[in-house]
């Protein structure tokens, strides 16, 4: 929980708080709550967290709509035709996928467009599983407004994130913790995976 390393960041930020609250609204909570949604944010993007991994199927479809959480779709085999291993194929230039739309096919194709995922040949009755990244890194949303919010990734990124980008703001030595938390940062992103 935010309220669990809050305490943490202001001692080594030099903000003394009794008794921290996120929501206070004065200059020194607002700025760390700021770093600490740019430091969530990067980290999210720095790693396909598997508590931020979701999934969903269609069928009989041409397009789907992205949700509303989509960040990114998942590096390996985001897009699979019905049951087994089937992969559909990314499509990321406009003028192949009018070729590939247009030209009857076995191969599946998909596009990215408009906020929608576009299929060539259209999906049949077989259905379509798409894999993606959500962009709520704190569950089911993207912007800390609580002390009782929980991060999707060991907090002690966040905390090391925040701790480097408010030492650089004030002009302070940050090098060696912006190194530190790179390095904490591969390391969970490998236990993540079962690497580590």
């Amino acid at each position: 929980m935010i309220s669990d390393i809050l305490p943490e960041i202001l001692a080594e930020c030099n903000i003394d708080r009794a008794a921290p609250v996120i929501s206070d609204g004065s200059f020194e909570m607002r700025q760390i709550t700021a770093f600490l949604n740019a430091a969530g944010r990067e980290i999210n993007t720095r790693n396909e967290w598997a508590r931020g991994a979701v999934s969903f199927t269609a069928a009989s479809v041409a397009s789907v709509a992205l949700p509303a959480d989509f960040q990114e779709l998942a590096e390996t085999g985001p897009v699979m035709v019905g049951t087994g291993y089937n992969p559909a194929r990314l499509v990321t230039s406009p003028e192949l996928w009018q070729l590939l739309s247009r030209t009857p096919s076995a191969q599946n194709y998909f596009r990215l467009e408009g906020g929608s995922i576009l299929f060539a040949p259209a999906i049949g009755a077989g259905g379509v599983t798409i894999r993606y990244q959500s962009k709520n890194w704190l569950g089911t949303k993207d912007a800390v407004t609580a002390n009782t919010d929980t991060a999707i990734f060991p907090e002690r990124l966040l905390a090391r994130g925040v701790i480097y980008r408010w030492k650089r703001s004030k002009g302070l030595p940050y090098e060696d913790l912006m190194a530190e938390f790179e390095a904490d940062l591969a390391t969970a992103a490998n236990a993540d995976k079962g690497l580590a």
